[in-house]
């Protein structure tokens, strides 16, 4: 896959505009480096979730497993360092599960949606886990 996402990239060359003066052969590599390294995230995130439908959710790591429930709106790389800052702020899975609205909110990019979609997931577990 990672082959795929590299020939996407070069396919897509011709959006770098080296013709135009302003842009310098460094700022040129800038844009292409990002352009695979979010191919390569939107990659990994298909990896992710190919090995959730092949092995199930215990197959995924925690940071995997969270940045699931922030897919929308996010790229997949970007939503996998929000949940590695999350769990690294709440202390792992078990203490996001226990976080208040008001702590998930204070953090950057946690709005009330995905803290919503936080304290809807660890309802659920606790719930099952009362069965």
């Amino acid at each position: 896959m990672a082959i795929e996402a590299l020939t996407s990239v070069c396919h897509h060359a011709a959006y770098l505009k080296l013709d135009q003066p302003e842009q310098t052969a460094v700022q040129a590599q800038e844009s292409q480096q990002r352009r695979l390294s979010a191919a390569l995230a939107s990659d990994a995130s298909m990896a992710a979730i190919d090995r959730l439908k092949k092995n199930g959710a215990s197959s995924l790591a925690d940071e995997e497993l969270v940045s699931l429930l922030f897919s929308a709106g996010l790229s997949s790389g970007q939503s996998v360092e929000l949940a590695k800052k999350l769990l690294k702020e709440c202390g792992g899975v078990i203490g996001l599960s226990k976080a208040p609205a008001t702590q998930l909110k204070s953090l950057p990019d946690i709005g009330d949606v995905r803290s919503s979609a936080i304290l809807a997931v660890a309802e659920i577990a606790r719930r099952i886990n009362a069965c």
